[in-house]
């Protein structure tokens, strides 16, 4: 039977495989919001476990890892409200007309012709 310290290992890197899947199906960006959370949580799992195992290398790496993402977290959630307020303000905007195309010129245009 599997004990406590594996089962939070196998759980922290299935967590970090939906990252990567959703990348390789194309379903995620790696600047996508839940890509970067995604990568948090999975990483800051996989450091626990590594605490917990005693493999201070591992812990190293997840800890930066957890960090860049947390970074990243921020960042994407930060853009992602400014994103939606400008959205939200564009909607307010009158759309503007386009000119058709062909057009003669105007009167005004060919006068020094």
């Amino acid at each position: 039977m599997l004990d406590a310290y594996t089962i939070i290992g196998f759980i922290g890197a299935l967590v970090l495989m939906v990252a990567v899947v959703m990348n390789q199906l194309g379903r995620w960006q790696t600047n996508d919001f839940e890509y970067d959370f995604i990568n948090l949580i999975g990483s800051a799992i996989l450091a626990v476990y590594a605490w917990q195992i005693g493999s201070y290398p591992l812990l190293v790496l997840f800890v930066v890892w957890a960090l860049f993402s947390a970074k990243d977290v921020v960042g994407d959630g930060f853009h992602q409200l400014f994103k939606k307020g400008k959205k939200d303000e564009s909607k307010k905007e009158e759309p503007t007309k386009e000119e058709p195309r062909n057009e003669e010129p105007k009167q005004e245009e060919t006068k020094g012709l």
